[in-house]
């Protein structure tokens, strides 16, 4: 919206230095004016700040404090703020620069996820903005895509370069809540601590938020989205995010661990400021360093529960959606079929014969495998065994270098006389830094027959087989490889079936669950068809709790399962699992329920509150809260738990106070006298309950329930009187007179 008819068009501010254009944008906080400078050159805007936040002198000593400190930064990286000000008829106002450039957020509506490539050089110009606000002791607070714009600059040497440039450093003028008062950011982007209305935030904060906008610009999405705010704001407080490989499978496992730290819901657990952050990312530039593998021999694969499938030699990586779901179990050893050399052409070959022998480079190392023989080339090729496993990052740097495509060939021949070593060994460090190598190399250039493209191409289906998947994961299952984790995700739904093989044949180790989880949800909608086939197939004795190790896999694919709400079949599975007689079982599909079938879950969910199994109750009370769905229906049935009228233990009273917190506005006036009546009315004891519920109401209500909480302040004793104390003392809600 641009409006040049604005009552304030024309005007002048500070002393004249600016003067106002059109109306380009209105909101509850402020108007937005193009404006021009009576000095200097570039595109200007201003913010003028609604008229009652002006008027409000805390509000507006704190904005003048901060925008003039963010007008002495100077930085490349910061769209500078260039004065503000306070005119006598009350108008507050900053000026600031207006960068030319798409934002963030258009670059991600026309291109979508960016690789890592793309993502790094930009986000370490992030970085470096907020390290300088943060060393002159400001906080972002609303570091959204819309506030990074993307200016094309012209470097010393004639060349054009992307910039980052951050707005509204210092100033983020927020939003209005339906209570009135101002909340600087959008749910979405939001630290915990912000979101519960802390004003001492710190570097730690926007290092969330920060965490945050890297994970949509990798994923394509915020890990907590909702159209109901109060659901955002529950998820960022007390929810995990989901793995950004589950939404993008083959993301850098090192970029993962940075978001990992970066979004952890403790301060003191992420980053403790942006340069160390930005120490992180500026690894990503290196090729993958893998982790040292000491020198072990495993046993040869065992028996498996499932029978591998049949894969012909192919150039490309299968579809991460194809389907391998496993078969019935049976007792024979893992088997799979050789795909011999294909027959020679009838037809002359117009191509070099050096480029036509490569067609048989994958059948050739397949033979190899299945029978211990020593590889046939067509040429005599001695191994690399021992230069790459001596060192896989300067053996990949070497093959990346390669640019002669027939001595680029030659390595390849050499290097499939090393796999079956490779691959005998386990070595996921060396497998992983060749695989990627030749990934790197497969996308550099189009694939065109007689190129590194499409040599390198071909070579990767050698990292789709399923033995040398089976081995890779039998590694992971064994110490938690983490280049072995990267190269079953990589292989997407043939990853996970060799993990699901290997998990079955490691039922004894309990040691293998936590990486067998990790793993495959790691690899996400790619391995829903062998998570789907291994739940619909899990026998009914470990629904039912008489054969352990069942239970146990059931648990560890429940774990798995990714957030599919349009996957076939995930509805039919689910509600299998809601009642089976194991409580792990049945909390375990009520956990899940919410986050793959949201738009059904709240008719299942809330007949769970009726389960007699504890666990399964608590589950549900999580799930309602989730997705923002707990209503007067689930209040009512909250209400007798509440309220002392059923036996209940802490654990669950307190899940059910805490979910009257995310009440739907309609149901406040049947939730808020339940929670007055735990504040004024609990025995001795309860004094967890207690707090838990004025926690809520004051979520609730607001000031509205100040003066309820005050009264059990004055009758309560220490440690509660300290704690609600500490509670009624949150600066972002006013204290009623006493």
């Amino acid at each position: 919206m641009v409006d040049p008819e604005s009552p304030l068009h024309g005007r002048a501010l500070g002393g004249g230095a600016f003067v106002l254009g059109a109306l380009v944008e209105r909101g509850p906080t402020h108007a937005l004016f193009r404006a021009k400078r009576r000095e200097g050159r570039g595109r200007v805007v201003v913010r003028v700040v609604a008229e009652d936040l002006a008027l409000d002198e805390a509000f507006r000593a704190r904005f003048l404090a901060e925008a003039s400190a963010a007008a002495r930064l100077e930085h490349p990286n910061i769209a500078r703020v260039l004065a503000c000000g306070h005119e006598p008829d009350g108008l507050l106002w900053v000026a600031s620069e207006h960068p030319d450039g798409q934002t963030l957020r258009e670059r991600l509506s026309s291109e979508g996820p960016l690789s890592a490539a793309k993502v790094v050089p930009l986000a370490l110009q992030i970085c470096a903005a907020l390290e300088a606000a943060h060393a002159a002791s400001l906080v972002h607070r609303e570091l959204l895509p819309e506030n990074i714009v993307l200016a094309v600059e012209i470097d010393r040497t004639a060349h054009p370069r992307v910039v980052a440039k951050v707005r509204e450093i210092g100033f983020a003028l927020g939003r209005r809540l339906a209570s009135g008062r101002v909340a600087a950011g959008a749910p979405e982007y939001m630290s915990p601590e912000q979101c519960r209305g802390d004003e001492d935030l710190d570097a730690r904060s926007d290092v969330y938020a920060f965490g945050i906008l890297l994970f949509e610009l990798v994923t394509g999405q915020v890990p907590f989205a909702s159209d109901k705010p109060i659901v955002v704001v529950n998820r960022q407080l007390s929810m995990a995010p989901p793995r950004a490989s589950e939404l993008r499978p083959g993301i850098d496992p090192r970029l993962e661990a940075v978001l990992d730290r970066a979004l952890r819901k403790v301060p003191e657990d992420r980053y403790a400021s942006m340069a160390a952050l930005a120490e992180d990312l500026v690894a990503l530039r290196e090729p993958i360093e893998t982790p040292a593998m000491p020198a072990v021999s495993l046993p040869p694969p065992p028996v498996a529960a499932i029978a591998a499938p049949s894969i012909p030699p192919v150039a490309r990586a299968p579809s991460p959606r194809a389907p391998v779901p496993p078969a019935p179990p049976s007792s024979s050893p893992i088997s799979a079929r050789v795909v011999p050399p294909p027959p020679p052409s009838s037809r002359p070959s117009t191509r070099p014969e050096w480029l036509e022998d490569a067609g048989t480079t994958h059948s050739r190392f397949l033979h190899a495998l299945e029978t211990g023989a020593p590889v046939a080339p067509v040429a005599p090729v001695a191994p690399v065994t021992d230069a790459v496993r001596r060192d896989p990052k300067a053996y990949a740097a070497k093959l990346v270098a390669l640019e002669d495509v027939r001595a680029f060939l030659a390595e390849l021949r050499a290097l499939e006389a090393t796999m079956p070593a490779l691959v005998a060994a386990a070595d996921a460090r060396s497998l992983w830094a060749v695989s990627s190598a030749l990934q790197g190399i497969a996308t550099e250039a189009k694939a065109e027959p007689g190129t590194r493209a499409a040599l390198a191409a071909r070579a990767l289906g050698w990292f789709h087989d399923p033995r040398v998947l089976g081995r890779v994961a039998e590694r992971r299952l064994a110490d938690g490889d983490a280049a072995a984790h990267t190269l079953l995700v990589r292989a997407g739904a043939r990853g996970a079936h060799a993990l699901y093989g290997a998990r079955v044949a490691a039922a004894a180790r309990p040691e293998a669950r936590a990486p067998f989880v990790e793993t495959l949800r790691a690899i996400g909608a790619a391995g829903w068809p062998v998570v789907k086939a291994a739940l619909e197939r899990m026998p009914e004795s470990a629904l039912e709790g008489r054969h352990p190790a069942g239970t146990d896999l059931a648990e560890d694919m429940l774990a798995s399962l990714p957030a599919l709400p349009d996957a076939d079949g995930v509805d039919v599975v689910l509600r299998r699992y809601l009642r089976a007689r194991v409580p792990t079982l049945a909390e375990g599909a009520a956990r899940t329920f919410a986050r793959s079938l949201p738009t059904q879950a709240g008719e299942v969910l809330t007949a769970l509150l009726d389960d007699p199994r504890e666990g399964v109750r608590i589950a549900a009370i999580a799930g309602l809260r989730e997705i923002g769905a707990v209503d007067a229906a689930v209040v009512a049935k909250l209400a007798p738990l509440v309220r002392r009228e059923v036996p209940a233990t802490p654990a669950l009273r307190l899940a059910a106070i805490g979910a009257l917190r995310a009440v739907v506005e309609d149901a406040r006036p049947v939730a808020a006298p339940l929670l007055v009546g735990l504040v004024r009315k609990s025995p001795r004891g309860e004094e967890r309950i207690v707090l838990a519920a004025a926690e809520a109401l004051l979520s609730m209500l607001g000031n509205q329930a100040r003066a309820v909480v005050l009264e059990c302040v004055d009758r309560s004793e220490e440690p509660l009187r300290s704690a609600l104390t500490k509670l009624l003392a949150d600066p972002v809600l006013q204290l009623p007179e006493r």
